[in-house]
């Protein structure tokens, strides 16, 4: 879903696995000690609604774990940490490789069933379409300031 058509994106019961970006997404770009309004508040609603959380991040695992911490985010909300490949100098416009996510969670005959949340259409939402993953795309977050609530983008809808 794109952030300019629609206000907010309902996230159907057959979504299964939720797959976040992280910096952009949750943990601003430029302050990684501020996460993004209501993201907690989304992640215990998506719990409470029996979704499991991911990351799709290019960063390391271990600074993404970090920088959850940093951010007072309990890591036990995701039950996984995609890296995502890296590759050339100019990796920021190659698109991810959502597969490993739709494997591990046993969802390449229903990729419908994952949804990746991005902040970069060529790099985390067209490529997630492409696979048959629904996708929302949220306007990328680089500092405390820019005070963007992630839960006018999406909403669960109860099962």
């Amino acid at each position: 879903m794109d952030v300019g058509k629609m206000r907010k994106t309902i996230i159907s019961p057959s979504i299964e696995v939720v797959a976040f970006d992280v910096y952009g997404v949750i943990l601003a770009t430029t302050d990684e000690k501020a996460p993004r309004k209501g993201i907690i508040r989304l992640l215990d609603e998506g719990t409470w609604e029996g979704l499991t959380f991911c990351t799709c991040s290019d960063a390391l695992t271990e600074d993404v774990l970090s920088g959850l911490n940093k951010a007072d985010i309990n890591p036990r909300y995701f039950d996984n940490f995609f890296k995502m490949p890296r590759k050339g100098a100019n990796f920021n416009k190659q698109p991810k490789d959502f597969l490993p996510i739709l494997k591990y969670y046993n969802l390449l005959k229903e990729p419908n069933k994952l949804l990746v949340i991005g902040d970069r259409k060529e790099r985390d939402i067209n490529p997630a379409l492409k696979l048959g993953c629904q996708a929302i795309h949220v306007p990328m977050y680089y500092k405390r300031s820019s005070n963007i609530d992630i839960n006018n983008y999406v909403k669960f809808l109860q099962k």
